[in-house]
């Protein structure tokens, strides 16, 4: 980006010089010059800071008036009577000097024509002595502009929300945006805005930051793309946040704050399943059995799976490997496999059951125990080939009906036990 800066009108007062004040028969002209910014490639949409520059002495106006003064400069869009864009005053004093006019705010558009007129800002007239006469070689330098706001963020795998337990961060990449010109990029500011599900519109934004929901400049000023955020440590939660780019020229020239949408959500945990219910309570080895239940479910609506937990009579937990699990979570049963697991679950054992949900991040608190299901013995007859083959064993109940029955037989210490 370069400036070119030309004069184009005013009341010559010699070679060089340009008048600005009050005439002897009044008149007011203005000194005016045309400004343009030529960008070079840049992909700016405006400049902020310029420095102008312009030389004045009163002495070439010979008048020998050394009294304060105050000068305006009106920047005008497209020509010396069009809009007015900006306006900028100064007191002045003296016989000559320099006049340096930066300022963080123009809003120069690139490749537009821009009007400087410069004056005396009182137009009541006093004496031919007002007049002040300045260098027709203004000049610009110091183009400054603001950072360019960074346009998405991705948090996680993309998603509008990202789930994580109390403390687990997730990366967040931050797209598009950067640094302007003579305004090298160094960093983002981050900031987040906690809310809940039910509250409505919050306004607590605070500077992100980490797992243990402390203060992180590591975080809040990221100088990288990516930048791992963290959730609260209160289930149902979540963060928005909004960003803005920082650069080498100061924070006048920070980009826009942009807020984003995407969100972080501290996970809430699975319901715990109630109202279990077996369909047996006794089984010969390797038969399986299905246990029903009610309650469960996910508040976030991200359940995967519900999964079993056998322990026997002696409290010990089962940890051979997985008994069964549910993965269509509409269905509120789990069909309990162990047939891979016979050595484990055989014949005169006690097993009671637990089922709970798990949502791929964590998984909810264990259901209370089933009833204990034994497994029983086994019985084999010879069927009509004279083939010895396992059978389950019936009788007549009291009521004369057809009931599966669990043999038993005297161990060694003559106490009965399911037999084998």
């Amino acid at each position: 980006m370069r400036a070119e800066i030309s004069f184009v009108s005013g009341q010559q007062d010699r070679a060089g010089w340009v008048r600005v004040g009050h005439n002897a028969d009044f008149t007011n002209p203005d000194a005016v010059w045309k400004l343009r910014l030529v960008s070079e490639g840049e992909t700016v949409s405006k400049v902020d800071g310029a420095a102008l520059h312009f030389q004045w002495n009163n002495d070439a106006a010979g008048t020998g008036w050394q009294g304060a003064f105050r000068y305006v400069i009106t920047i005008r869009l497209g020509s010396a009577s069009g809009e007015m864009i900006k306006q900028h005053a100064n007191d002045l004093s003296g016989k000559s000097g320099n006049w340096n006019v930066d300022r963080t705010d123009w809003g120069f558009l690139p490749d537009t024509d821009y009007y400087l007129c410069l004056n005396v800002k009182e137009q009541t007239p006093i004496s031919y002595s007002s007049m002040k006469s300045f260098s027709t070689t203004a000049s610009v330098d110091n183009l400054r502009s603001k950072c360019a706001p960074p346009t998405g963020i991705v948090i996680g795998d993309g998603g509008f929300r990202t789930y994580r337990a109390p403390g687990a961060g997730a990366t967040m990449q931050i797209l598009g945006g950067g640094g302007g010109i003579n305004n090298a990029f160094s960093k983002w500011y981050i900031e987040e805005l906690i809310f809940s599900d039910s509250e409505g519109t919050l306004v607590d934004w605070h500077p992100a930051k980490n797992g243990e929901e402390q203060e992180d400049a590591s975080i809040c000023y990221a100088t990288s793309r990516t930048v791992t955020i963290y959730p609260t440590k209160t289930r149902g939660e979540n963060k928005r946040y909004r960003i803005r780019a920082k650069g080498a020229a100061g924070d006048a020239f920070d980009s826009e704050t942009v807020e984003f949408s995407p969100n972080i959500c501290t996970n809430r945990l699975p319901a715990t399943c109630t109202d279990l219910l077996l369909d047996k309570l006794r089984i010969p080895p390797a038969q399986g059995l299905r246990l029903s239940f009610a309650g469960g479910g996910d508040a976030d609506g991200n359940l995967q799976f519900y999964q079993i937990r056998a322990t026997d009579e002696n409290g010990e937990i089962y940890s051979g490997g997985d008994l069964g699990r549910q993965y269509d979570t509409a269905k509120k049963y789990v069909d309990i496999e162990l047939a891979e697991h016979a050595d484990a679950f055989c014949a005169g054992t006690k097993w009671k059951f637990q089922v709970r949900g798990h949502d791929g991040l964590e998984a909810g608190a264990w259901s209370e125990c089933t009833p204990f299901v034994e497994i029983g013995g086994v019985v084999r007859i010879y069927n009509s080939n004279g083939e010895l083959r396992e059978a389950v064993p019936y009788i007549y109940d009291g009521t004369g009906l057809w009931k599966e029955a669990v043999p038993y037989c005297f161990n060694e210490n003559g106490i009965p036990r399911i037999g084998i």
